[in-house]
């Protein structure tokens, strides 16, 4: 019968990356297979690893939008104009296909 989990001097994974959860996930997987580690375990790896390949994607995106919005800032002051302007609003009885008005 397979052991519920591995013994706690198993060293730590990088996961910082994609590639670090996918060696985890490979690794797991030949755990389970060898009956190291219980499916039970392994699934609620599985579970944590989607979640973590999640939050990396997003901090990469949080990272990646950092840039672009100081980017734009910095051309913004360049030119003396704003790139987040409201437009101006339409005159009240303007508007198109409004019923009632005459043209």
């Amino acid at each position: 019968m397979p052991r519920a989990c591995l013994p706690a001097n198993v060293p730590a994974l990088p996961l910082s990356d994609a590639k670090g959860v996918c060696g985890l996930l490979a690794d797991t997987i030949h755990q389970v297979r060898t009956g190291q580690v219980d499916t039970k375990i392994a699934s609620t790896v599985g579970y944590l690893a989607s979640v973590l390949v999640r939050a990396l994607e997003v901090g990469g995106l949080e990272d990646r939008l950092a840039v672009l919005e100081a980017t734009v800032r910095g051309q913004s002051r360049e030119c003396g104009s704003s790139f987040h302007r409201d437009p101006a609003p339409e005159p009240a009885g303007t508007g198109e296909g409004e019923k009632g008005v005459a043209s």
